[in-house]
């Protein structure tokens, strides 16, 4: 009985010192702080004397406000948990330590997360950013009622445009000059913004004020907010309808010399484009159409390669012709590797009159004439792929030729009024059996067609009139031939006013 009692007394007393133990252990964690649950993937974005912020907010209960710190002194608390902020009023060239964190009621604060951030001012944008002034010329290259001014260059390694345009056009009066907004077009993806403004006078002085929006670009990165910029330039539209100069081609890659009528602009100006020129082609210029007062010049061209003058991979190489008398600079600039001289064989064909087929212009195929197969199966005259044969009297017609087959040709209508169109054919079909059609072009206009009918023999040549006659107005006018299941030869096309 006594030994029980022992042991009951022992277990008391074991029990008692555990439990003081537990009590011990228990109050040194009732002054331990639990911290409020952190923010996650802080994301960072640069503005204008500003930086944005975004955090995943913490979710937890205790976490009661967010704090901003982003120098000793500076910092903002909000009154709630929240997870995007906008900081204004920052430096540009000062270095930003961002601490972004949670509090509780206690001020206990979370784990923090950091970045370093460094906004743009606009003292920053104005000595960084700039535009330069638009290139001002013809929209079709000659005529001053319509101007197009270019902005090359929008985007740039401190700057993105971002689309917004405001343009206005004031006279020498004052007086500002509406311009339907049709007419201007944001063609940025070629860094360029392309204004029509119709209607201007020579010798006039106007000013063009303008303003473009952008976005700043820091470390290659578009920041998220825009600024508006200004520039402006004053100019006079020069007459640009200065008499033509006219420019003869002696190429290896034609039979003949070969006559181009090219419009004259002031000097610095694209007189025109499409120019094909071998390394050794033979350029002469002349100041009338006679051809008998001569022009110096000097000729110079840029990147080039065997056998051609302009030549590149991105085809933005110039040939450039110089006429040293002082009142030209005439440059034609390529728009691919090779491209092509567009002009009359000899010279511009005068209606009325009759066009020898074998007068077409000169530029190839696709300019000068169309043929389906390269060959000239006839040999004769000219070396390019239009199927050229000896005719009537000495002269050459065209044969072998295919369906949808066409011959161009430059005209200078004498005056205007109605005109007769009648073609020397020749076919070996008995006569008065149909073989095929010359169907008639004015400035890509079908106007009439002749139905051309066998003659008996490929040597024996009729007249075969149209199927009505045309009214021709005075002037420069290209008139193209275009062969219908044609089974004939063709040797002129005789135009007579009635």
């Amino acid at each position: 009985m006594k030994i029980n009692n022992l042991i009951v007394v022992a277990l008391l007393l074991v029990l008692c010192f555990s439990c003081e133990e537990q009590d011990e252990n228990y109050r040194q964690y009732l002054t331990e702080t639990v911290y409020p649950g952190k923010a996650d993937s802080l994301r960072t974005y640069i503005g204008v004397e500003k930086v944005y912020l975004a955090w995943d907010a913490p979710t937890d209960a205790k976490a009661e406000r967010m704090v901003i710190k982003y120098s000793a002194t500076d910092s903002i608390i909000s009154e709630t948990v929240i997870d995007t902020i906008v900081v204004s009023g920052l430096n540009s060239g000062d270095t930003y330590n961002f601490q972004v964190f949670s509090v509780d009621k206690d001020d206990n604060q979370s784990i923090k997360l950091y970045a370093d951030l460094y906004p743009v001012s606009e003292d920053w944008i104005s000595k960084n950013m700039f535009i330069s002034n638009p290139q001002i010329l013809p929209s079709d290259g000659v005529n001053v009622n319509s101007l197009t001014f270019s902005w090359t260059a929008l985007d740039n390694d401190v700057m993105k445009y971002k689309d917004g345009l405001e343009f206005t056009l004031i006279d020498d009066a004052g007086n500002s000059i509406s311009i339907d907004p049709a007419n201007i077009s944001n063609e940025v993806a070629e860094g360029r913004v392309i204004i029509d403004v119709p209607n201007l006078d020579v010798d006039k002085t106007y000013t063009v004020k303008y303003k473009m929006v952008f976005s700043p670009k820091v470390d290659n990165k578009i920041i998220l907010d825009t600024t508006p910029l200004s520039g402006e330039i004053t100019f006079v539209p020069t007459d640009y309808s200065l008499d033509p100069i006219f420019l003869l081609v002696e190429s290896i890659g034609w039979d003949n010399s070969s006559f181009i009528t090219l419009s004259a602009l002031e000097p610095g100006r694209y007189l025109g484009e499409g120019v094909t020129l071998k390394a050794n082609d033979v350029m002469r210029a002349f100041k009338d159409a006679d051809l008998d007062s001569e022009v110096q010049y000097g000729f110079s061209y840029f990147a080039t390669v065997p056998d051609y003058m302009s030549a590149s991979d991105d085809g933005n190489d110039n040939i450039k012709l110089s006429l040293n008398d002082g009142l030209y600079d005439i440059i034609v600039e390529s728009t691919s590797k090779i491209v092509n001289i567009t002009g009359t064989y000899d010279g511009v064909l005068e209606i009325p009159g009759t066009i020898e087929a074998e007068h077409y212009n000169v530029g190839g195929e696709g300019f000068g004439y169309h043929d389906s197969e390269p060959a000239n199966r006839g040999n004769s005259f000219r070396t390019e792929g239009v199927d050229i044969s000896a005719g009537p009297t000495g002269n050459f017609n065209i044969g072998w030729s295919g369906d949808g087959e066409w011959l161009l040709y430059t005209v200078d209508v004498q005056e205007s009024g109605t005109y007769s169109v009648v073609g020397s054919v020749s076919s070996s079909q008995s006569s008065g059996t149909p073989v095929g059609q010359l169907a008639i072009f004015v400035d890509d206009i079908e106007l009439t067609a002749i139905d051309v009918v066998g003659t008996g023999n490929w040597g024996s040549y009729t007249e075969q009139s149209s199927a009505n006659d045309v009214q021709l107005e005075v002037g420069i006018h290209k008139i193209k031939v275009l062969y219908r299941s044609p089974s004939f030869n063709f040797n002129s096309l005789i135009i007579n006013k009635i």
